[in-house]
């Protein structure tokens, strides 16, 4: 199995206590709604695209994939892109799809934040801030981070990327072993 080097995780805003006069009011705006929205429908198509790379690695057609994948979470489907890809990808293929796979991984710690904490607005700034039960954190702590928009739009952009690297990726790879070229399966 390869281990590449794990990415830096990103520097998140500093941990710091309310100030006087500050205080968290329960809603958000209609612009941090539309972020939110924007974020799930691009992790969406990023997961079609995992299983579209799950598909392409175990060489399975659509209708076969679709049985395979359909009920999977992300995380699941992370660990299958792991396991198959260090049995049946080539080692030269394998050390940028690590890295892809990586990439993914700090991406969907913020993603599972922001999809399934509780939002507020902490005033009189007006943040949008998410609090949630973390998993990796101990079970009696509930962290609370603050999402202004330009995090939640670079947030955005990675997703992207990474959905990106693995279109090209899956298509290096099919031209590689002499596979013509294809729309993706899903997404």
């Amino acid at each position: 199995m390869l281990e590449t080097k794990r990415p830096p995780k990103p520097q998140k805003p500093p941990i710091t206590p309310l100030k006087p006069g500050q205080y968290v009011s329960p809603g958000i705006s209609a612009r941090q709604e539309m972020l939110i929205g924007r974020l799930v429908v691009e992790w969406a198509k990023l997961e079609a695209m995992m299983q579209d790379a799950i598909w392409d690695i175990l060489n399975v057609r659509f209708e076969d994939g679709r049985v395979l994948t359909a009920r999977m979470d992300a995380r699941t489907k992370l660990q299958w892109l792991r396991t198959f890809s260090n049995r049946h990808v080539s080692q030269d293929e394998l050390t940028k799809f690590s890295e892809i796979i990586e990439l993914i991984e700090l991406k969907q710690d913020d993603r599972n934040f922001i999809v399934h904490g509780t939002w507020s607005t902490m005033r009189p700034e007006n943040v949008p801030v998410v609090s949630s039960l973390r998993q990796k954190s101990p079970p009696d702590e509930v962290l609370t981070e603050s999402f202004p928009e330009w995090r939640m739009s670079e947030i955005i952009v990675d997703i992207k990327k990474c959905r990106d690297a693995l279109v090209s990726w899956i298509a290096r790879r099919e031209a590689s072993l002499g596979k013509p070229p294809r729309p993706p399966l899903s997404g």
